[in-house]
């Protein structure tokens, strides 16, 4: 490994989405791995740890258009590279019009819209466009979070497809791992969940992209001993839903629950579905959701977009549930076919190497 030093860009440093959880993975992977690494980034979250010794943030001040995130992020995008460390590679995680040696993507603007029935006309969507397409077509190398990712940046950007490699994001098997002690029964219980129960987690910060709707009107048609937990900042009215908001220990509440669900209309990976998994609980997925090229089909119910279909993918995960074997069930689910977090960070450097 020949790469001391990097640079890593992205706006908002903190606990949120999926980009958000992998780029903190990303700067303390590489960090774990010797490489100083400058992030370039106009928020951190204090509260995260990482390594100080290796870990320099260069925090990109826009005072004059604060309080208006649409410009602040369009500014950060555009010249976030004049705070890079010159001669250090840069592995750019945002939409900067320009050419980095590594850029990645987690999804396309394009994609997400048309997938949800939005039109293209706002001025967000054309910036967005134009800065993904001159980003990805720039860098030297596009690294995609997913298979289904990589089609769309050939679909819709016509990038090269020799530019682009799938590197699944990794996820800590030290945090996310199978919670057998009493915090999970006594958590259950906080909740008013009855040892009855049958626990869906709806972990979402869209509702309506991850498919809250269509799992709502199917709840209507299955046991009546089904409930649905929802984490996110945004709650969910209806008699079988119980609200928790926003949750930082995520594997105490996989491990509490019976199946995560998730009926996305667009998922470019899910990273919750892999979480969700190594904590022991299988998952339920509509096939929009691009983990499910690294599940196994034995922890994963898969359903099409519609209500018949989640019903009787629910249906199914119902029937091993009173198998009277559940719990042998989780204990032996295979573990998703994804690297480690060092494995993921080294086949990175291996690719600015290459180039």
């Amino acid at each position: 490994m020949s790469i001391k030093e990097i640079n890593i860009t992205y706006p908002y440093i903190k606990k949120s989405g999926g980009m958000e959880t992998y780029v903190i993975d990303l700067i303390r992977g590489m960090s774990s791995l010797g490489v100083k690494t400058n992030v370039i980034t106009m928020y951190v979250d204090k509260t995260i740890v990482f390594d100080r010794s290796l870990v320099v943030f260069k925090i990109f001040n826009i005072p004059v258009v604060s309080s208006f995130k649409f410009f602040r992020d369009k500014v950060f995008d555009i010249f976030c590279m004049t705070k890079i460390v010159k001669g250090a590679p840069t592995i750019s995680c945002c939409r900067f019009p320009g050419k980095a040696e590594i850029a990645i993507s987690a999804g396309t603007h394009i994609a997400n819209r048309l997938s949800i029935g939005k039109k293209i006309y706002r001025l967000n969507d054309f910036l967005s466009i134009w800065q993904e397409r001159k980003h990805f077509n720039s860098s030297l190398h596009v690294i995609a979070h997913s298979n289904s990712i990589k089609k769309e940046l050939v679909d819709y950007y016509k990038v090269p497809v020799e530019k682009i490699s799938v590197f699944y994001p990794p996820t800590d098997p030290s945090v996310f791992k199978i919670k057998k002690d009493l915090s999970v029964e006594n958590f259950r219980s906080s909740l008013g969940i009855d040892n009855n129960d049958i626990v869906l987690l709806f972990p979402s910060g869209n509702h309506f992209r991850k498919g809250g709707d269509i799992i709502l009107s199917a709840l209507e048609h299955v046991d009546s001993r089904v409930k649905l937990v929802v984490a996110g900042s945004k709650k969910i009215e209806h008699e079988k839903v119980v609200n928790v908001g926003f949750f930082d220990d995520m594997a105490l509440l996989y491990s509490a629950v019976d199946a995560t669900i998730l009926a996305s209309r667009y998922e470019p990976f899910g990273l919750v579905a892999i979480e969700s998994v190594l904590c022991g609980t299988p998952v339920i997925l509509s096939k929009h959701v691009a983990a499910t090229e690294v599940l196994d089909k034995r922890n994963c119910f898969e359903f099409d977009l519609n209500v018949e279909s989640i019903v009787s993918a629910i249906n199914d995960f119902i029937s091993i549930f009173d198998s009277g074997s559940f719990n042998s069930f989780k204990l032996n689910m295979p573990a998703p076919k994804i690297n480690t977090l060092n494995e993921h960070c080294e086949e990175i450097i291996k690719l600015i190497n290459s180039k």
